[in-house]
């Protein structure tokens, strides 16, 4: 399955952090199978932005980093022109 722009990102700023997926799942309040299926593609990018801005908030992305993130959401979400 080919990773979508949002899930190879997320899963670089989670390993930048040096946090295991289980860790990161508990920070971002889910579990870790539904941040393992966002990050292998198997789950759609979220359509709500509620999700990205916990990753925002709980990873404390830099200006940079949130550009390129909401850049690789917006790439990624299927249906959404």
């Amino acid at each position: 399955m080919l990773m979508s722009p949002f899930s190879h990102l997320i899963r670089l700023l989670r390993e930048k952090r040096n946090l295991r997926q289980v860790d990161a799942a508990e920070l971002l309040g889910c579990e870790r199978s539904y941040l393992s299926g966002l990050e292998n593609g198997s789950k759609a990018a979220p359509q709500s932005n509620q999700f990205v801005q916990l990753i925002i908030k709980r990873y404390e992305l830099d200006n940079e980093e949130i550009e390129s993130l909401m850049d690789a959401l917006k790439r990624s979400r299927r249906g959404v022109s």
